[in-house]
């Protein structure tokens, strides 16, 4: 915590150095207008995974807060189709809808954001999963 001990004129003399400062600096804060003002660029760990978001924090909370509702809007429709799919009986309809989510997956690989990295290290399941927050 970088500014807890700071006096008002030493946090703000450490907040415009760090906001000329060129290379990378992992920065560790409770105070969200610090943070604001200070990162360019946010790297989130998140499911084993690291997700890169460019911008301040709040940039930073909003993306997260759309790929949350995304994740779980994707994670809602697979389990309805599956749904609807067991329920009819029929072990082909259960292997299409796999096989959309499958084709699905390949088309965004393709096409990641420019501001997010994903470390796809590890073998991926191709059904989505829900979102999972800490708590």
């Amino acid at each position: 915590e970088p500014t807890n001990h700071l006096d008002l004129r030493a946090a703000i003399w450490l907040e415009e150095y760090l906001m000329r400062w060129k290379k990378t600096l992992v920065v560790v804060s409770h105070d969200r207008d610090f943070l604001d003002s200070v990162t360019t660029d946010v790297i989130h760990l998140h499911d084993e995974r690291l997700h890169q978001y460019k911008g301040n924090y709040s940039t930073f909370e909003d993306m997260y807060e759309q790929r949350r509702r995304e994740a779980n809007k994707a994670f809602e429709k697979y389990e309805k189709q599956m749904k609807a799919a067991k329920a009819s009986g029929s072990r082909e309809k259960q292997n299409k809808v796999k096989n959309n989510q499958k084709q699905q997956n390949k088309s965004k690989k393709g096409k990641k954001n420019k501001g997010q990295m994903d470390d796809d290290a590890g073998g991926e399941s191709n059904a989505p999963r829900k979102w999972n927050d800490y708590t």
